[in-house]
């Protein structure tokens, strides 16, 4: 089934309130000039000079024990929305991704419970 994406940001102070529920815009990260694309996540830089800063933000993807296919995916830290949807229409739900270092995540360099930055960067 095809359906439209949300984002499930809530309250967490990361995203504005009024992200909320509403539509996630399709996006491709084009470059060009430069025919290389690479998502770090837990990062907020790029690795050297070789590659160029297109942005940053968090690591976001469909709840672990719901029966979506899911990607993981770098939003932007001031993400774009459709306005005017907002309704909670429980199609795919973006949620920000957290740190759980029971799972074979090393905590450090993530801290516990907390969303995942990320960079995009091409080269």
């Amino acid at each position: 089934m095809l359906t439209g994406t949300e984002y499930e940001s809530g309250n967490f102070g990361i995203f504005s309130n009024s992200a909320q529920n509403q539509n996630v815009p399709c996006a491709v990260c084009y470059a060009k000039t430069r025919s290389s694309v690479i998502m770090i996540p837990g990062k907020r830089s790029c690795p050297d000079n070789e590659w160029t800063f297109e942005y940053e933000g968090y690591l976001m993807s469909a709840q672990s024990n719901l029966n979506w296919r899911a990607t993981f995916e770098c939003v932007d830290a001031n993400p774009e929305y459709m306005e005017g949807e907002g309704a909670n229409n429980k199609g795919a739900l973006f949620y920000f991704n957290r740190a759980s270092c029971d799972r074979a995540v090393p905590c450090p360099p993530y801290k516990p419970k907390k969303a995942i930055t990320c960079v995009v960067c091409t080269k």
